[in-house]
């Protein structure tokens, strides 16, 4: 009996010794870090409590309902649409979307500014092992919006869109990093992000993106093949046109900031060399990511004197960013076949990818306002998406 006490004793001993050798060396947060995940991933699990997992993965009938993701069919895209995407709604250059600047600058948390630095090194690590870029830049950061009500149907026009600055490091230490564990176990997304529809309290750096399908006059639809040498989202899919806006050069003339410019200088720089007329830029809402909680104004380019031909014979500035583009008729069968397959490789191999997710929305964003009298159609086709 005594034998069996002393090896109990001497476990518990070198349990105590190996937990004070941790505890004071620097492998204690990696350890708290490692402990957190362990907890999330067995222990809450058998409670009953699974960890959500975004995209593809089935959500609990409580947690879409919280979360709030697209469904279309039998698909389910981990983003949340703040207004518009109805078929309908449509807002153009000039008054369809107004800014307004907030001169007051995000202050984070003090346990975030605590783990800032810890975090930007595992982000610019991951940049370097890519040999992607990782570069301080200022970026327009969306703070809020408001709708206005217009017309007998109440349509959401005009938008007003409360923005700031904010900059790279601060988007790749809070957004990119919300997995990341928190001084006390938490996540940054258990403590301060679990409600992705909260924009004005965010304490995020939520850098405003404008996410475009084009259209060329011979109605051929693109979306882009990501490169890997991008800083975020490498690989996979993206909307043809996808950029965050600039403070400092995305303004009408001199004045307030317009995403209509943003939209304009990432098509002349990704995919038509030459800027495109502001007239034919058009967002259908605004949204945003589940995963990273990134914001994001969607519609379309559409580019009415440009064909196929012509736009794939232009030389964008930073072709660097893509390693080419895919086009398809702009026809429901065609769209339809494209995120059938996507979709169910996405699926079958577990990747959760938002570019790729943001280019089928951007698709199906473009089916939905092109054939409106089609949508229920086109809904019970996408819920075939086992089918070829």
């Amino acid at each position: 009996m005594a034998e069996l006490v002393y090896f109990i004793l001497g476990i518990f001993v070198t349990l105590l010794i190996t937990f004070l050798f941790v505890y004071f060396t620097s492998g204690w947060e990696d350890f708290k870090e490692r402990f957190s995940r362990w907890y999330n991933r067995y222990i809450l699990r058998k409670k009953g409590k699974p960890p959500i997992k975004i995209g593809t993965i089935t959500l609990t009938g409580v947690e879409e309902a919280r979360l709030k993701p697209v469904r279309i069919g039998a698909m389910l895209l981990p983003m949340r649409i703040f207004v518009g995407g109805d078929g309908k709604t449509r807002y153009t250059f000039p008054d369809g979307i107004i800014c307004e600047w907030n001169p007051e600058k995000l202050v984070l948390p003090k346990d975030m500014q605590d783990s800032y630095s810890k975090f930007l090194e595992k982000r610019r690590k991951g940049a370097e092992a890519r040999g992607a870029v990782f570069e301080p830049r200022d970026h327009v950061r969306l703070d809020d919006y408001e709708i206005g009500l217009s017309g007998i149907e109440d349509t959401p026009w005009p938008l007003k869109l409360i923005v700031s600055t904010t900059d790279y490091y601060t988007i790749q230490a809070t957004n990119y990093s919300m997995e990341e564990t928190l001084p006390g176990g938490a996540m940054i997304r258990e403590r301060y992000a679990s409600d992705p529809g909260e924009l004005k309290n965010s304490v995020l750096g939520n850098p405003l993106a404008t996410n475009l399908s084009v259209v060329t006059a011979d109605n051929q639809i693109y979306v882009s093949l990501r490169s890997k040498k991008t800083a975020t989202t490498p690989a996979g899919f993206a909307p043809a046109v996808s950029g965050t806006g600039n403070p400092l050069t995305d303004r009408i003339g001199k004045g307030i900031y317009s995403p209509f410019i943003t939209a304009q200088r990432e098509s002349s720089e990704e995919i038509t060399s030459d800027p495109p007329d502001l007239s034919e830029i058009t967002f259908f809402g605004l949204a945003r990511t589940l995963r990273w909680q990134l914001p994001f104004l969607f519609g379309e380019l559409r580019l009415s004197e440009m064909t196929s031909t012509q736009l794939e014979s232009s030389s964008p500035r930073d072709i660097w960013e893509t390693e080419g583009f895919v086009a398809m008729p702009l026809e429901v069968d065609a769209i339809i076949k494209f995120i059938r397959k996507v979709y169910r490789e996405m699926d079958e191999k577990s990747i959760v990818n938002s570019a790729t997710y943001a280019a089928i929305f951007s698709l199906i964003q473009s089916l939905h306002y092109e054939y409106p009298d089609d949508w229920r159609n086109i809904v019970r086709e996408l819920s075939r998406l086992k089918k070829m």
